[in-house]
């Protein structure tokens, strides 16, 4: 068997294998050096490694970007919810445009139902007035690229009559 002397603790930079045949084919023992060069085992384990590392770190690169597209457009998303309230508190649901750009890649689209109508009289002091007061389910769906979110919420809408 070869003794290693290792260059940790000190040792010198020889390795010593017995049996190391020679161009002639006479066994003899000769000392490995470390400039003797590596194994092909060696370097084909080296070259799997790295080649293992780089395809991990593309892969790594690959689902970060696809993560911050799917951060950056549901914080879009989410920038544009007031906007799309107070689109829908404010609309004309009898209007047969039910469709928005809302700026950055944004649409709103709406349906609405029709829940119910009533037409109340309010009296202040001397004064009376009447009302057309109707109340809508609306379900109103904001989509930017391939990210689309709904939302379902009630609009209370009314409007003075005029009373001749």
């Amino acid at each position: 068997m070869g003794v290693v002397n290792s260059l940790r603790y000190g040792g010198s930079r020889e390795v010593y294998l017995p049996c190391v045949r020679g161009f002639k084919g006479e066994s003899r023992s000769r000392p490995l050096t470390l400039e003797d060069g590596f194994l092909f085992i060696e370097v084909l384990i080296s070259g799997l490694i790295i080649a293992t590392s780089i395809a991990a770190s593309m892969y790594l690169f690959r689902v970060g970007f696809d993560v911050l597209h799917r951060a950056k457009t549901s914080n879009i998303l989410a920038s544009k919810v007031p906007i799309a309230v107070s689109i829908v508190r404010g609309g004309n649901f009898i209007k047969k445009k039910k469709s928005y750009d809302l700026g950055d890649g944004v649409t709103l689209k709406w349906k609405s139902k029709f829940i119910r109508s009533d037409s109340p009289i309010i009296t202040t002091g001397t004064s009376s007035e009447t009302f057309e007061v109707s109340l809508y389910k609306v379900t109103f769906t904001l989509s930017v690229d391939d990210l689309s979110e709904a939302f379902e919420m009630n609009v209370f809408n009314y409007k003075r009559r005029d009373t001749f």
